[in-house]
């Protein structure tokens, strides 16, 4: 497992990009707001602090863990849904769940939309999450 820790000397709301690679990674954000994309793997997320973005480019980027998601935070679903077995209106109704587990929230996702509809693969758990805390404004799709 990888691990990245970035410190960076800057003015608070600047976006901090962290990318992961290919393996199990465990990225650590800043105090700022930070773009955070684990990739491959089954990476641990933190945010630490700021409004940050936990971007998701493939289906293939999960079962990451986030472990301090807030309500300022950000799932960045929208690559995800870019192909054309996508067709509704409302995304975030037809293709994503929430579920509670215990103290945490699976976000699943239909990893095929329309082809197949009612079929989901958890993509990422918040850590000490309730699921009826999340909005729609938590997730771009």
């Amino acid at each position: 497992m990888a691990t990245v820790n970035l410190e960076v000397d800057s003015a608070p709301n600047i976006n901090n990009p962290i990318r992961g690679g290919d393996q199990d990674d465990n990225l650590i954000g800043t105090a700022n707001n930070d773009i955070i994309t684990g990739l491959l793997g089954t990476d641990n997320l933190t945010g630490n602090g700021g409004s940050d973005t936990f971007v998701y480019e493939s289906f293939r980027d999960g079962i990451d863990r986030i472990s301090d998601f807030g309500t300022d935070d950000v799932l960045d679903l929208r690559p995800l849904f870019e192909n054309g077995s996508y067709a509704s209106a409302t995304p975030f109704e037809d293709y994503i769940q929430l579920g509670q587990v215990g103290a945490d929230t699976e976000v699943r996702v239909n990893p095929v939309g329309d082809i197949f509809p009612g079929i989901y693969g958890n993509l990422v758990t918040l850590e000490n999450v309730t699921a009826n805390d999340l909005t729609p404004s938590n997730f771009l799709v």
